[in-house]
């Protein structure tokens, strides 16, 4: 009975001095705390329907593309470094820009140079995985990008 009394108690005290913080001191979502713990790698990239018989994007990249590493830092800063290999020696090897990430509806939108709004359909301390959707024409295609935590 001591026990669960302590517990109890012990209990009480957290939850008193948690609630102690501001209302402005919220806590980061998970997702983004996950996002954010990461830097991050494209492994994949899809299209479907194809355009112009190909469905894998990501294949026909260069090294220099596939090495590239996404960072979402703290603060909304999106960093996109070229990594190891760069396609042009005149490029910085860093570009910065902004990125949001809505955790209910799973909306995540980073720009660099070229802006990205994605519906995130995965997302773990291993693997990120989201989708966008463009109509060119008349036709919905829908790409699929896969990152890897590094």
């Amino acid at each position: 009975m001591k026990k669960i009394i302590s517990l109890l108690l012990s209990f009480g005290v957290f939850v008193s001095i948690n609630s102690c913080k501001k209302l402005n001191d919220a806590p980061t979502p998970v997702d983004e705390m996950v996002l954010l713990m990461k830097n991050w790698v494209m492994t994949a990239g899809k299209v479907d329907p194809p355009v112009l018989g190909m469905t894998d994007f990501f294949a026909n990249w260069g090294a220099c593309e596939r090495d590239d590493i996404y960072k979402f830092s703290s603060n909304n800063v999106f960093i996109r470094d070229e990594g190891p290999s760069k396609c042009n020696s005149s490029n910085p090897q860093t570009k910065t820009g902004t990125w949001t990430y809505n955790t209910a509806t799973k909306k995540l939108w980073f720009k660099a140079v070229d802006a990205y709004n994605m519906t995130v359909i995965e997302l773990n301390e291993t693997t990120l995985k989201a989708t966008t959707k463009d109509t060119i024409s008349g036709i919905i295609y829908t790409g699929t990008f896969t990152f890897k935590a590094q």
